[in-house]
C-alpha cells in the first residue's frame, strides 16, 4: 500500500469532522452563517496557497494559468457543489445522524464513482467492483433500517 492510499483515508474522516463541526456552528449560529464562514476561510487558505506555489521557484504547482476566453459556465459547479456539501453535511447530521449521514453518502459516492470511470473516463468496471458496491449498499440498507 502506497502512502497515497491515506490521503482519501484522510479525506473521509475530515469530512466528517467537517459536517460535524459545521453543525455544532450552525446551533449557535444558523446553518447559513456556517456556510459563509467556510467559504470564507476556504477563500482565504484557497488565496494563501495560490500565493505559495507561484512563489516556488522549483517548478511544479506553481504554474498558474487563466484564459478568460477558456472559461465555461460548467466550471461554476464544483464550487455550488462544495456550498450543497457544506450546507447539507450538518442538515443531515442533525435530522439522521452522523452514521446514517455518512453510510448513505458513502454508498452514493461508490455508485457515482463507478458511473464516472465508465462513462467519463472510459473504464472498464471488473465483476468485483460491482459486487463490492453491492455489499457497501447492503451495508447502507442495514445501517439505516436499525
Amino acid at each position: 500500500m502506497t502512502p497515497a492510499f491515506l490521503v482519501p483515508a484522510l479525506l473521509g474522516a475530515l469530512v466528517v469532522i467537517q459536517a460535524g463541526l459545521n453543525r455544532r456552528i450552525a446551533a449557535h449560529w444558523g446553518l447559513p452563517t456556517a456556510v459563509v464562514l467556510n467559504a470564507l476561510v476556504l477563500t482565504v487558505g484557497a488565496f494563501a496557497l495560490l500565493i505559495y506555489f507561484r512563489l516556488r521557484a522549483d517548478g511544479g504547482l506553481n504554474e498558474i494559468r487563466f484564459d478568460a476566453k477558456l472559461f465555461a459556465p460548467w466550471f461554476l459547479l464544483p464550487g455550488l457543489i462544495g456550498v450543497g456539501l457544506v450546507f447539507g453535511g450538518p442538515w443531515s447530521i442533525a435530522h439522521l445522524g452522523a452514521v446514517t449521514t455518512f453510510v448513505l453518502l458513502i454508498s452514493s459516492q461508490l455508485l457515482m464513482s463507478i458511473i464516472w470511470d465508465m462513462k467519463v473516463e472510459n473504464l472498464d468496471i471488473s465483476n468485483g467492483r460491482w459486487l463490492g458496491i453491492a455489499l457497501a449498499w447492503l451495508g447502507a440498507l442495514l445501517v439505516c433500517r436499525s
